[in-house]
């Protein structure tokens, strides 16, 4: 039986966390480390204490030496051990919540903007290798190697350890009021940064527009202040970590001075070992290392919790674990058809604005081998609906089955064959663009893709033919050949649902009409689901869906 997980953010409902397994690796490591320290600490004021004392044997005093050596040594692997588990620990975290927002992005997406995701998925995330593989095993380690030097130190001198244990607390007690200033001003700072990606990406994407209407340069103002503001909102925070650095730097050494001269007074008056002083004074300064690590490391600990309570807001409105609870998961993809029909939706409600219904209280039957037209006019909901039951968008409330059971995203990514309102090109050629449906295919499942999505005539036209790359975005095809090259993704994807949004909106009446044509002989054997504007492309629907007649 697996041990439970000790969970470092339990509210996001996010399955990451720091194994028993992990922490005791980690502390084990660090606590290695500690050990070492004062066994070389021992081993120095033995040598130092043999040294000044010329009766004892010089074999003795080479031992001590060897001691020091040998456990330096281990010291040094201990340290390369503990810095390898923390980093490797804390990309693997760091990953898994990246994995975790992408799985999730498109019922995350309609609530938050794309450069806010952006933001969040490629520079944010940076902070949070730092926060788990630099500040977490630091919080660690401030608890448990301090009580280790503090044990050694109480053994050798009580007064001193007594000095050490008053002068701890300041340390956690300035990193707290430090900290509250500082966590409100890097909330405001990643605010502004956010505004700042949000206008940046904005004017890339319509540069064109304000170049036309002569506004770019008011555009490039506004920027300009906001990264004048960007930058004195980090100089603020440079500022504030420069001198809680200092503060905590100056308690740690006036501590170790206040130790130093009570064991140098005390010492003169002979009550208390040469060995023993020195002992203390070279753990005094280790013993306020970890600490001062925790502090070095509070900054970056504190952008790393407001990621993540920026993901959790992101996250909150997800399904809980109850809700999860209920989607079951088949072994392995979804092949067969008798694992999917009846294709139920009951009782559908879904919004992008409060109080603004897209889709009320819809309810639809699919079964096996039926087409199911859906129309009405734009803004009527027909590419919400599709994105309902291809599993982009997640339905405010309702259930949408599949032979009475809920996919997951893997399963219903595997039944769907789906061209949507403005298909993505990529910067490959068409062939590769094509097999984005199928990672391996046959020359004549493409040869027939492409007959069945009229593309056959143009390809053989080009001079490097299917090779020939279209651009970024198909910038070098028409919004037609666009969508016949969708067209084409999803019928060699072969799956048995085929999800056609205004799938030929761009392409003229003639070419449409042959284009159908074929489309309806290569899917006498699949389901289609297809959204459309024409009245045409209904004639061979068994069932029509209204959507400008709903009741909302």
């Amino acid at each position: 039986m697996k041990k439970p997980a000790l969970n470092i953010w339990k509210k996001s409902g996010i399955v990451l966390s720091y194994s028993y397994k992990n922490i005791s690796v980690l502390l084990s490591a660090g606590l290695f480390v500690c050990s070492m320290t004062i066994v070389q600490a021992w081993a120095i004021s033995s040598i130092l204490d043999e040294g000044f004392n010329p009766s004892n044997a010089k074999g003795l005093f080479i031992c001590f030496i060897e001691i020091f050596i040998v456990f330096s040594i281990l010291k040094g692997i201990g340290i390369f051990l503990s810095n390898y588990f923390e980093s490797n620990a804390a990309l693997k975290l760091k990953e898994a919540e990246r994995k975790n927002i992408i799985s999730r992005f498109f019922r995350i997406f309609p609530g938050s903007t794309e450069t806010e995701l952006i933001s969040l998925l490629n520079n944010q995330f940076e902070s949070l290798e730092t926060y788990y593989g630099e500040y977490l095993p630091s919080v660690y380690l401030s608890i448990f190697s301090p009580l280790i030097f503090l044990i050694a130190i109480f053994i050798s001198d009580i007064y001193s350890g007594i000095i050490l244990l008053v002068t701890a607390p300041l340390i956690p007690l300035f990193m707290f009021l430090i900290g509250n200033k500082a966590k409100s001003m890097t909330d405001k700072q990643w605010h502004i940064l956010g505004r700042l990606s949000y206008y940046f990406l904005d004017t890339l994407q319509g540069i064109t527009t304000l170049k036309v209407f002569g506004r770019s340069k008011d555009r490039i103002k506004k920027i300009s202040e906001i990264t004048e503001e960007f930058r004195i909102s980090t100089i603020k925070i440079l500022r504030i970590a420069f001198v809680s650095s200092l503060t905590i730097e100056l308690v740690s050494t006036l501590s170790i001075a206040i130790a130093a001269v009570s064991i140098g007074i005390r010492l003169l008056n002979g009550k208390i070992e040469y060995f023993n002083a020195i002992f203390i004074l070279i753990l005094a300064p280790e013993f306020y290392y970890p600490l001062r690590k925790l502090a070095a490391k509070f900054h970056a600990g504190l952008e790393g919790k407001i990621i993540k309570e920026k993901i959790h807001i992101l996250l909150k409105n997800d399904m809980s674990d109850d809700e999860r609870s209920n989607y079951e998961s088949f072994p392995g993809l979804i092949n067969r058809v008798e694992q999917i029909f009846p294709l139920k939706l009951e009782n559908l409600d879904f919004s992008y604005e409060k109080n603004k219904k897209i889709i009320k209280n819809f309810s639809l039957e699919v079964t096996e081998r039926q087409t199911i037209g859906i129309k009405g006019k734009s803004g009527s909901g027909k590419s919400t609906l599709i994105n309902l039951i291809t599993g982009l968008l997640e339905p405010e409330s309702g259930n949408i089955l599949f032979n009475a059971r809920k996919l997951c995203k893997k399963e219903l990514a595997s039944i769907f064959g789906w061209v949507p309102q403005n298909p993505y090109i990529f910067n490959k050629s068409i062939k590769k663009n094509i097999l984005i449906g199928r990672e391996i295919a046959t020359e004549s499942q493409i040869e027939m893709a492409l007959r069945i999505s009229c593309l056959e005539e143009f390809v053989s036209s080009l001079h490097n033919g299917i090779e020939t790359v279209v651009g970024e975005r198909g910038m070098n095809l028409s919004a037609g050949q666009i969508q016949k090259i969708a067209i084409a993704r999803a019928v060699i994807k072969d799956a048995p649902i085929l999800i056609l949004d205004e799938a030929t909106s761009s392409i003229d009446i003639l070419c449409e009409e042959e284009l159908v044509f074929r489309l309806r002989e290569y899917s006498k054997l699949k389901t289609v689901i297809f959204a459309a504007h024409r009245g045409g492309v209904f004639k061979n629907a068994d069932k029509i869906v209204d959507l400008d007649n709903l009741i909302r």
